[in-house]
């Protein structure tokens, strides 16, 4: 397993050999091992979305969780950022980081979460300030 995909499905991320999972686990291309991380989440099952911010964390959503690590140390564990005020049903599948703002976004079923690390709030808009399902923004821009 030496090769890597070039179009991998949307709930994956390479990084510098690195194939995130959307469980918060990784496959190691240089070892062709797996890699168990602490503070993954089991219960991501197969939704999940990964960004890189501009100072080197890699952030991690699941359907309850925002997490983050620090992505140059592949055994630094993920760090709960946030926990979600979401339902189980409404699943989180866009991801963004915004440089401008330094806030990440997250795109779930009904709502659109804007968390800001430094004052650690969590900003959310609904579907209909859209027009749109919000489930449906794939890729998101801070000045739209």
């Amino acid at each position: 397993m030496n090769a890597i995909p070039l179009q991998l499905p949307f709930h994956l991320y390479y990084q510098d050999s690195i194939l995130w999972l959307n469980n918060g686990n990784a496959w190691n291309f240089r070892t062709d091992s797996l890699c168990t991380i602490k503070g993954a989440n089991p219960n991501a099952q197969d939704k999940g979305a990964f960004t890189e911010d501009d100072q080197g964390r890699l952030w991690w959503v699941s359907w309850d969780r925002l997490s983050y690590r620090q992505a140059d140390q592949l055994q630094s564990p993920w760090q709960v950022a946030r926990l979600l005020p979401v339902l189980y049903e409404s699943f989180c599948d866009a991801l963004h980081y915004g440089p401008s703002s330094q806030s990440v976004w997250i795109g779930c079923e009904n709502t659109l979460f804007q968390y800001l690390p430094r004052s650690d709030s969590l900003l959310s808009y609904s579907a209909k300030e859209f027009g749109q399902p919000v489930s449906r923004i794939m890729a998101l821009h801070e000045n739209e």
